[in-house]
């Protein structure tokens, strides 16, 4: 959604410094990396309205986070790679081809 050709930067940087603790449609908490820039939320909050529609409340939370949303995207495709692993036949062709390697693509 905030994904912009001319500011591929910016999108890296959402994706891997920015904590989420609580999100719905129109609000949102989370944690900023302390090293990102004071514009930082000002320009966020511009680039989430203007690909909704919508004016959003965000509080930024000082301590805390979790993963970021890159570390919960890496998580979400491992939990799939390895349910797909236990399948059976995947796991037949896995013993007839062990060099196999298998990844989660979006």
């Amino acid at each position: 959604m905030l994904k912009d050709p001319k500011e591929p930067l910016f999108h890296t940087t959402i994706l891997q410094h920015v904590y989420v603790h609580t999100f719905k449609y129109g609000s949102m908490s989370l944690t900023l990396a302390p090293h990102l820039p004071k514009t930082f939320l000002a320009k966020f909050k511009e680039k989430i309205a203007a690909a909704t529609g919508y004016s959003w409340v965000i509080d930024v939370v000082a301590e805390g986070g979790g993963q970021s949303l890159m570390e919960q995207t890496l998580s979400e495709h491992e939990i799939i790679k390895q349910e797909f692993i236990a399948l059976p036949t995947i796991q037949k062709l896995l013993k007839k081809f062990p060099q196999t390697t298998i990844t989660v693509e979006e």
